[in-house]
């Protein structure tokens, strides 16, 4: 028997700008470390930029322990590691990152946005990694707004696009490892629907743009809602246009230790990391980022 997730508390973003670029933080909150397995969400923008401007301030960096997902909402960057991948991603697409053992990597706008300006809009979400794969190999895929699979729900009223883990059959863009579901979803005006997930899973939503219903309850922009387990249903609905990130995946029931760009499960692993780090352990940068 279907039965409704209800909703614990709604969570508005703080907003701390990097530089002149504004930037939402959802999560973590003072009194909400994560959603394990979903630990920080930064929403960058929209922003313009004006021609010959520096773009954006991602030079190269490391990352061990988790995933990363970079959603272009508005602009088109390029995306480059020390595995030797260089990608550059146009509006809507996503760019997603298995941190792994150890990777180096730059995000930048394109140079024909850094040359003529424009607005950026992006967002990225850290995903945590189960114990079991903080040592794996790297890797990167980037996926462009056609690589991605819309369904049109509610009579064409809601459209949800499917980044990773599959809905109602449809595959998405992305093959997610650990029952993880990420999608996009747009309401438009009257959208009411209701959405299937696994009972014990860990929900993400946010507010994008737009404010909806979710749980019955009012989700106004940039808010973040966490909701209580246990139900196998979510009800959301918008009166006007909205745009929501929504995913959701088992809890991970794991110790977690963050510092910086690491995010481990033991102190001993976080100074591992830095120790490898500044020994080159995580290979070399010749990028042009």
């Amino acid at each position: 028997m279907a039965t409704p997730r209800t909703l614990r508390q709604v969570w508005a973003a703080s907003n701390t700008p990097i530089g002149q670029m504004p930037m939402r933080q959802p999560l973590p909150m003072p009194g909400l470390a994560d959603l394990n397995p979903f630990l920080l969400l930064h929403h960058h923008g929209p922003h313009r930029f004006a021609p010959g401007s520096g773009g954006l301030p991602f030079g190269p960096h490391p990352h061990r322990g988790i995933q990363t997902v970079t959603f272009f909402l508005q602009g088109e960057g390029v995306h480059q590691d020390n595995l030797g991948n260089r990608f550059e991603v146009a509006q809507g697409g996503v760019q997603w990152m298995v941190t792994g053992g150890g990777i180096l990597h730059a995000e930048q706008l394109t140079e024909r946005m850094l040359q003529a300006g424009g607005t950026a809009e992006l967002m990225q979400l850290w995903v945590n990694l189960p114990a079991r794969r903080k040592g794996e190999a790297p890797s990167y895929h980037g996926l462009q707004a056609a690589d991605l699979p819309t369904l049109l729900l509610d009579q064409g009223r809601a459209q949800l696009t499917l980044v990773a883990g599959p809905y109602d059959g449809t595959p998405a863009a992305y093959p997610a490892q650990d029952g993880l579901h990420l999608y996009l979803l747009r309401l438009l005006p009257g959208a009411d629907l209701t959405l299937d997930l696994p009972a014990d899973d860990v929900v993400l939503c946010y507010t994008v743009r737009g404010q909806a219903q979710v749980a019955g309850a009012p989700l106004p922009a940039h808010s973040l809602a966490q909701l209580h387990p246990g139900g196998t249903t979510l009800h959301l609905a918008a009166e006007a246009e909205a745009l929501l990130l929504l995913g959701w995946a088992p809890p991970l029931d794991e110790p977690i230790v963050a510092h910086g760009p690491f995010v481990m499960n033991t102190e001993q692993e976080i100074h591992q990391a830095y120790d490898d780090f500044r020994h080159g352990r995580f290979g070399t940068w010749q990028g042009t980022l």
